[in-house]
């Protein structure tokens, strides 16, 4: 007997820059914090965050094969925009949106649905970071491991994904690290992850 779940890895490339707020302005230098890993402090997109988009797009498919009246529509309801009976989840067993997403039946109600796909964070993998030999995509080895590769950095060292593999030091603008070339699983990294060819 097989498992009664599945498991997939997403990797995506943000094509425009991504600010996910943590909520909660404060006076200083930025006016709206950013959601961080607690442990790392890297930045991070948080599951429900995910979940929230992913819903949204699956009303819209949905809603453009739907024919006829004989349900409430998927979208805007089913989306999750609003929990009044005339305009929220529809709450149907043979829904593809509630059943997979889960359903809420308003504040203080019960009978709701945790629904059947489940989201986890989404962490940074590859970080571009300016030098002064161009930008250059920037990992960790606990990055890599994440996602099931290794990579074995000597300390003081940065590997680099590059068409040109640069020699000597990387200046990071705030770091000078000494390049290493040897034993790097970086190079068939791009391929492996279905980068596109202009990342590196």
């Amino acid at each position: 007997m097989g498992a009664s779940y599945g498991k997939m890895r997403v990797i995506a490339l943000a094509l425009d820059p991504v600010h996910v707020g943590a909520g909660g302005g404060r006076i200083g230098r930025v006016d709206l914090s950013i959601v961080r890993d607690p442990v790392t402090r890297v930045p991070k997109i948080p599951g429900s965050s995910l979940a929230g988009v992913y819903r949204a797009y699956v009303a819209m498919h949905y809603e453009e094969g739907r024919h006829g009246n004989d349900r409430p529509p998927y979208y805007p309801n089913c989306a999750g925009l609003g929990l009044d009976e005339h305009r929220g989840h529809c709450r149907r067993p043979d829904c593809p949106v509630c059943t997979v997403f889960g359903f809420a039946r308003g504040a203080g109600q019960e009978g709701g649905f945790a629904g059947l796909a489940s989201f986890t964070d989404a962490h940074v993998l590859l970080f571009p970071v300016p030098t002064r030999r161009g930008p250059m995509w920037v990992t960790s080895p606990m990055a890599l491991e994440r996602i099931g590769e290794k990579a074995s950095v000597e300390e003081g060292f940065v590997q680099v994904i590059s068409k040109e593999k640069p020699e000597g030091n990387l200046n990071l603008g705030w770091l000078l690290l000494k390049v290493q070339s040897e034993g790097s699983v970086l190079s068939e990294l791009p391929n492996s992850l279905g980068l596109p060819q202009y990342m590196h």
